[in-house]
């Protein structure tokens, strides 16, 4: 009870002071008025009203409290009659305890109303009546009469003493007390007690006692020691003891009423909450009851909707399946008429053909047979010319005192004699050259010149061979030719230089790193960490190996003699030790990818940062012009077995184990596509609307093309069909769209021709495979207006015409036919993809935007 007080009730846990609240009050909630004078009306009228003091002061008891004097002789007994007599107070107590009693009584029979009332509407499907383990809200409110501190148990860190000093101990014990006895029993006891020990009320100077200060106990102090004189010393010491265990009893007859009195206040304290959650409880399943028959009530007006929009959509498309019938009959037998017309067209056209052909081929094998007999007069006069011109030369350099050679002596033993002292001069400054760029190798100066001997030896009889059998009527034929023959002794001489560097620098060290560098290649596949991983560790442990030899060595390998002659010279250099790691790893790398296929270029790409790390290049292509000729030097090298097995078993190329052959053509054929890829990772070929540096062009690419093509048939061998078939694998498209139309039909004409003019036994198998490529080509539109069945190689025309834009003002030659041709093919795709949109577009959607 005194809970509530100073918070404005006026009621035990019930209302506030305010009987009316004001419906036009704008702060308050909607319908609250209502509701208040609803549970006022219901619930005001059985609540018993106790009366409450004015102020929030605790009360004294109501009961009589004893007086405890120090010593005999109090004035305990003429304490003046009480304001209330003990009937009064007993009363007063029956009171308290049946009013609390009906007031439970009613609200058990209130509570099983409501559940009998809800659960008849189904709205109290989580709590079956009588159910142990869900009880209901009166087996609920008849098991809170038991929530007390008995379920308590104290925490870890109070101690027992502390545990059972809190304040619920009191109300536990009287509460299992008042359970057994009536509640009149301590009134009843406390009136005995009374009468017995008193004839006057008590209850004015006991009332005087404070709770704030309870009469202190009673302790030994009390009681006097016997006195000398024994009669008067008993009779005192009889009459003290026995006023002292009445007022001692007395003590204990009023703490019991105080006990009594605060098990009432709690009581009254839990009917209040009762009342509160009944309350919450009423307010918690109307709501539910209001949110249930507004969902269903939204539900069925979306199903109505539902309904009628699926109808009308129905009815749309069953319109728009008749029109598309419509328009699908119409459309086929308007294709049957065009077929027809077609189809006469094209039997006509090719009758045409067939006659405009059959005179074409007449004309020109009577033409060929003119321009056989003329080259076969005008060959015989060039080979006398020739002859006579390479035994005039032989003559003039040859020293005095050796013989003339005989006119007639055969090419192969010209090529076996001695170099003339012109040679061997030119060979002397090219040694001088070499060692004044590798001060290194002056031990091995003989070694130098014996291999530039050899280098100049072969190039100067293709050149004589070339003299005698190059055609009279293709012009710069020999030129183109000399080029080629430059090449082949650049990468010669290549290969000498390489080898003097390796027989100075290499020793056990770098042949241990070796040997480890390529287990590491071989032993990522399929790891986590892959092969970017493993070039990662090789650039450490290279740099490693540059700050021990930095130290050992003070001499360094100038790149200039590695980068090709049409790139910018550079200063950069290497110690020996890591130029040799990186000649060793490029050719450990393509092994790797050769072995694989060309599905595997991680790889390569491990091998794009290993040179970008290396030589200072970027980070996605090897810009870096040195060592340029060392990369081309190590794919002309490998090209034999990369390229040159792929129509015969008996080629190196071919795997073999214990003599028999264990792979197929298809796999040997594959590595020209590792090349490929190779060339295009390394940044030799790029997209020619780049804006990067380039080291080899589309230009140098069709030269090169250009050159191999035109090779008569007697100086064939496998690395001009290597060339053919590499160029047109790494680039087919590139050069489609450097030449235009007409030229790449042209150009696929000569590869056609160029195969089929081989007259070499082992070359033929050759000739075909590249034959199947031209005829690949062919099927995939490389001699149409498709351009590669490439429909996707614009956004739209606008980026067209921006891409030739730009290629144009790098300074590249754009193609307006091709230009034209990629304008269409775009376009074509565009409406195509707006075409399919329209169909499949739904009734009703936006349309498609005019300007896409």
């Amino acid at each position: 009870m005194s809970a509530n007080r100073g918070r404005g009730f006026d009621t035990p846990g019930y209302g506030c002071k305010r009987e009316h609240l004001d419906p036009d009050d704008p702060d308050a909630e909607p319908g609250a008025s209502e509701a208040w004078e609803i549970y006022r009306a219901q619930y005001g009228s059985r609540i018993p009203k106790v009366d409450a003091p004015a102020t929030g002061a605790t009360e004294p008891p109501q009961a009589p409290q004893p007086e405890v004097s120090v010593g005999p002789g109090d004035d305990a007994a003429e304490v003046e009659a009480a304001a209330e007599t003990t009937e009064e107070l007993s009363a007063k107590f029956y009171q308290h305890i049946n009013s609390a009693h009906q007031h439970t009584v009613e609200m058990q029979q209130q509570l099983r109303e409501l559940d009998e009332e809800y659960e008849a509407k189904g709205l109290k499907p989580s709590l079956p009546r009588g159910d142990p383990e869900e009880p209901s809200l009166t087996q609920m409110l008849e098991e809170s009469n038991n929530w007390l501190a008995k379920d308590k148990k104290p925490p870890k860190t109070v101690t027992e003493k502390g545990w059972n000093g809190l304040p619920w101990g009191a109300s536990y014990c009287l509460s299992k007390a008042m359970e057994n006895r009536d509640p009149g029993h301590w009134l009843r006891s406390f009136e005995r007690s009374q009468a017995r020990h008193t004839t006057k009320p008590m209850q004015p100077a006991l009332r005087q006692v404070k709770k704030e200060a309870p009469p202190p106990e009673l302790t030994a102090e009390f009681f006097l020691p016997p006195q000398p004189t024994k009669t008067l010393n008993e009779t005192i010491w009889e009459q003290w003891n026995e006023g002292v265990r009445a007022k001692a009893e007395m003590q204990q007859r009023y703490e019991n009423l105080r006990l009594l009195q605060a098990d009432i206040a709690r009581r009254e304290k839990l009917a209040e909450n009762d009342a509160a959650e009944r309350l919450k409880i009423i307010e918690t399943y109307e709501a539910a009851e209001k949110e249930k028959k507004a969902a269903e009530e939204e539900r069925k007006a979306a199903e109505a909707r539902e309904q009628a929009e699926r109808l009308q959509r129905e009815e749309q498309e069953r319109e728009l399946a008749k029109v598309r019938e419509a328009e699908r009959k119409e459309r086929e037998r308007q294709e049957r008429q065009q077929r027809k017309r077609d189809e006469a067209v094209r039997k006509a056209k090719e009758a045409e053909e067939a006659r405009k052909a059959k005179e074409a081929e007449e004309a020109r094998k009577a033409k060929e047979a003119r321009e056989a007999k003329e080259a076969e007069e005008a060959l015989a006069a060039q080979r006398l010319m020739a002859e006579q011109a390479a035994e005039s030369a032989t003559r003039n350099q040859a020293p005095e005192n050796q013989p003339k050679p005989v006119t007639n002596k055969p090419a192969k033993a010209r090529r076996s004699s001695s170099p003339t002292l012109n040679i061997d001069a030119k060979i002397t400054d090219k040694v001088n050259e070499l060692l004044a760029s590798m001060p290194f190798a002056t031990p091995h100066s003989e070694m130098i010149k014996a291999g530039l001997q050899f280098h100049v030896g072969r190039k100067r009889s293709y050149l004589q061979g070339l003299a005698h059998f190059a055609p009279l009527n293709h012009s710069g034929f020999t030129e183109i030719f000399r080029q080629y023959a430059e090449f082949n002794f650049s990468m010669g001489l290549l290969e000498l230089q390489v080898k003097v560097i390796k027989k100075v620098y290499n020793n056990a060290d770098l042949t241990t790193f070796k040997t480890k560098m390529s287990k590491k290649v071989m032993q990522v596949v399929g790891s986590s960490s892959g092969y970017m991983g493993a070039a990662q560790e090789i650039i450490r442990q290279l740099q490693g190996i540059d700050a021990v030899q930095s130290k050992k060595e003070s001499e360094v390998i100038p790149l200039n003699p590695f980068t090709s002659s049409r790139l910018p010279e550079t200063t950069d250099k290497a110690l020996p030790g890591m130029f040799l790691t990186l000649y060793n790893f490029v050719k450990i790398v393509l092994v790797k990818a050769m072995t694989e296929g060309p599905e595997k270029i991680a790889v390569l790409k491990a091998l794009a940062m290993l040179l970008n790390s290396i030589m200072g290049g970027y980070a996605s292509f090897w810009k870096h012009p040195a060592l340029t000729k060392l990369l081309c030097y190590r794919f002309f090298q490998q090209s034999p077995s990369l390229f040159g097995a792929m129509g015969e078993k008996k080629d190196i190329g071919y795997q073999t184990q214990d003599g028999e052959i264990v792979e197929s053509p298809t796999e040997v054929n594959g590595r020209a596509e590792v090349m490929a890829i190779v060339l295009c990772l390394m940044g030799i070929l790029r997209p020619s609307n780049t804006k990067r540096q380039q080291i080899i062009t589309i230009e140098d690419i069709h030269t090169i093309l250009t050159w191999n093509l035109s090779v008569p048939v007697h100086l064939r061998d496998e690395l001009h069909y290597i060339n053919i078939r590499t160029i047109m694998t790494i680039a087919p498209w590139t050069i489609r769209s450097y030449l235009g139309l007409n030229p790449s039909i042209n150009l696929l004409n000569e590869i056609v021709k160029f195969c089929n003019n081989e007259t070499n036994v082992k070359l033929k198998a050759i000739a075909s495979l590249l034959f199947e490529q031209a005829n690949k080509l062919h099927s995939e539109g490389y001699t149409t207006n498709k351009f590669g069945c490439d429909e996707w190689r614009y956004w739209d025309t606008k980026d067209v015409d921006d891409t030739n834009a730009k290629r144009r003002l790098i300074g590249e030659m754009v193609s307006e036919e091709q230009e034209r041709i990629d304008t269409e093919v775009t376009q074509r795709r565009i409406d195509r993809e707006n075409a399919t949109e329209e169909k499949f577009r739904p009734p009703g959607a936006e349309p498609l935007p005019q300007n896409v």
